[in-house]
């Protein structure tokens, strides 16, 4: 009958194993911190909801011509 119990060499082998993945994923995880903190965060911007600012149109007068309109007129001057 084959023995189910593991040896002394394959009891070491096994805990180094062990060991060597967790410094792996703790490197990749200290790595992974120093990659995001390079990036700056982005300015915050102040946002008012409020009824009394825009209540007039900031667009140009709808009286003037349409830049297509005035091409011909542009191009024989």
């Amino acid at each position: 009958m084959a023995s189910k119990a593991l040896r002394k060499e394959e009891r070491i082998g096994l805990f180094m194993a062990g060991v060597a993945h967790v410094a792996l994923v703790l490197g990749l995880l200290v790595v992974q911190k120093q990659q995001q903190a390079l990036i700056p965060p982005p300015d915050r911007m102040t946002v008012t909801l409020s009824d009394d600012v825009g209540l007039t149109s900031s667009s140009p007068e709808p009286s003037a011509a349409p830049r297509a309109e005035q091409a011909p007129q542009l191009g024989e001057a």
